[in-house]
C-alpha cells in the first residue's frame, strides 16, 4: 500500500496491528524513504522485487524464519535471524541493520506501534515499550511511504493494520506509481510447506552430560518426507541473537532425526533445528528452550516449556523449585521438568502448584531422571514444585541406621497394639498354668 503523499523528512507514524491466526506466514513491513517498486514473493515480505534490491528502509515484523533468500545475495545464504523478529531493514528484506527477537510479531493479538524517525535516529515502540533503536544517516533520495505484507509457501496468516496516523514532513498528494505487469527476474515456484518437530531428552543428572535432541520432518499433513534429509541443530545462550551450529543428522525412512548436544555450562539455552528445503518442499525450522539449574554438583533440574520462563530458582531449605511462565493469552502452554532421581527418589511425593493451586501432572521415568509434565492456559503464572509433600514423618527409635525415617500410619499402630495385647495374654496364661502345677 503506497501513501499518496511524499514523506521527505523526519516523521512519527503510529498504528495497531494483528498478525497470526493461520498456519504460519512471512510478515509485513512499514517502509519509508523508498523507491516505487513491484513486490516480490512471500519471503520478501513485499519489501523488494524478486532477487533484486529496491532502495529504501523498512521496519520489519517478520514471523517466519527464511533460510534461503529472495534478495540479491546467492540463494541459500542465511536470511533471517529467527522466526519472530522486528528489524530495521534497508533495500532488501535480508539486510538487517538492527533487530530484536520478539514473539509478539505473530501471536494473533492486537499491538500498538509507534515509529519515530528523526534526522539521524530511529525509535520503535511496541505497546509503549522501546524495542528497537538506531542512530545513523538516512538516504532520503526517495520519498515513498507505505505498508507491505506477504505470505508464501502455501502458508496463511492475518496481517491487519488499523488506527494509522502520520505526522511530519509531508507534501501534497501525487499520482500513484505504475509498475510492469510482472516482477523483474525469475519467479520461484510455490512449494508446499514442511514441518519439523523438536523434543529433548536429558540423559543423566551429572553436569556436562549429553542432551538428545530429536524430532520428525513431515509435510503439513503429518506424512514423513523421504529419508536422508539433512537437519541442522544450532543453539544460542539466553537472550543472545547469535546462533552456534552444533551438528547435523540425516532423517531416516520415517523422517526421524536425532542429534546429541552437550551444554558447556548451566543456564538458559535456545535450541533450533532446521531443514533448508528442496525442490519439492519449502524449508522449515522449530525451536525450544532449556533452562539448567545445578544443585549439589548435579544438573538436578532441566525446565523445557513452550512458554517464556523467568525467575527460575531452587529453595534448598524448603526443597521447592519455583519459576514464572508466560505466553500469549488464548493459547495452550506446557512445561516439562526433568528431575534427577538422586534428588527425588520417590516421585509420588512431589506437589506441583500453579498460582498456589495444586494441579495434576505426569512423571514417567527416563533413565536417571523423572520427566514431570503439566499443562495450562497461557497468561502469566507462578509455578512451584515441592519435592517433598507435607506428610509427617517420625524417627524409628530402634533403627540401626541413624537418620532413617519410617512411616507411621494408623494401621501399623493398631497392629502393634494388638500384637502387644496378644503377647501379654499369652504370658499371663502361661504363668497361671505354671502356678496351678506348683
Amino acid at each position: 500500500m503506497f501513501f499518496k503523499y511524499p514523506v521527505t523528512g523526519p516523521f512519527t507514524a503510529s498504528f495497531s496491528y494483528l498478525a497470526g491466526g493461520g498456519t504460519g506466514g512471512d510478515g509485513f513491513t512499514m517502509f519509508f524513504y523508498k523507491q516505487a517498486y513491484a513486490p516480490g514473493d512471500g519471503g520478501s515480505l513485499g519489501f523488494n522485487a524478486n532477487y533484486e534490491a529496491v532502495p529504501g528502509y523498512g521496519v520489519e515484523f517478520d514471523g517466519w524464519h527464511n533460510i534461503g533468500c529472495t534478495g540479491p545475495s546467492p540463494p541459500g545464504e542465511p536470511l533471517d535471524p529467527s522466526g519472530a523478529h522486528i528489524a530495521l531493514i534497508k533495500d532488501w528484506v535480508g539486510n538487517h541493520i538492527v533487530y530484536v527477537n520478539d514473539a509478539r510479531v505473530k501471536d494473533n493479538c492486537w499491538h500498538d506501534v509507534t515509529v519515530q524517525v528523526g534526522g539521524t535516529t530511529l525509535n520503535v515502540y511496541l505497546d509503549q515499550q522501546l524495542v528497537l533503536q538506531w542512530t545513523g544517516t538516512f538516504d532520503r533520495t526517495y520519498d515513498w511511504f507505505g505498508f507491505s505484507g506477504a505470505t508464501g509457501g502455501g502458508g496463511s496468516d492475518w496481517h491487519i493494520i488499523d488506527n494509522f496516523a502520520l505526522t511530519g514532513n509531508i507534501s501534497g498528494p501525487r499520482p500513484l506509481p505504475s509498475f510492469p505487469p510482472n516482477p523483474t527476474g525469475p519467479t520461484p515456484p510455490t512449494l508446499p510447506p514442511s514441518r519439523i518437530s523438536i523434543s529433548t531428552d536429558v540423559t543423566a543428572a551429572e553436569v556436562g552430560s549429553a542432551v538428545n535432541v530429536y524430532g520428525q520432518l513431515t509435510n503439513i499433513n503429518g506424512t514423513s518426507l523421504e529419508e536422508d534429509k539433512t537437519v541442522v541443530l544450532s543453539y544460542s545462550v539466553g537472550d543472545s541473537s547469535s546462533w552456534f551450529e552444533v551438528g547435523s543428522a540425516e532423517t531416516d525412512a520415517l523422517g526421524n532425526y536425532a542429534i546429541m548436544w552437550v551444554p558447556s555450562a548451566s543456564g538458559t539455552f535456545n535450541l533450533k533445528t532446521e531443514w533448508s528445503g528442496d525442490s519439492n518442499y519449502s524449508s522449515s525450522f522449530n525451536s525450544t528452550t532449556l533452562s539448567f539449574l545445578p544443585y549439589q554438583d548435579q544438573r538436578a533440574f532441566c525446565v523445557e516449556p513452550n512458554s517464556t520462563v523467568t525467575g527460575l530458582e531452587f529453595d534448598s531449605a524448603n526443597q521447592t523449585l519455583s519459576f514464572t511462565v508466560s505466553g500469549p493469552s488464548g493459547t495452550k502452554g506446557y512445561t516439562k521438568v526433568t528431575l534427577a532421581k538422586t534428588l527425588v527418589p520417590d516421585i509420588t511425593r512431589i506437589t506441583t502448584c500453579i498460582d498456589g493451586k495444586t494441579i495434576n501432572y505426569t512423571a514417567p521415568a527416563s533413565g536417571e531422571n523423572w520427566v514431570l509434565e503439566f499443562n495450562y492456559s497461557h497468561s502469566t503464572h507462578q509455578v512451584s514444585i515441592s519435592l517433598f509433600s507435607q506428610q509427617k514423618e517420625t524417627p524409628n527409635p530402634t533403627s540401626a541406621t541413624p537418620g532413617i525415617l519410617v512411616w507411621v500410619t494408623p494401621l501399623s499402630i493398631t497392629a502393634a497394639i494388638a500384637l502387644t495385647v496378644a503377647l501379654a495374654i499369652a504370658t499371663l496364661r502361661k504363668t497361671l498354668r505354671k502356678n496351678q502345677k506348683t
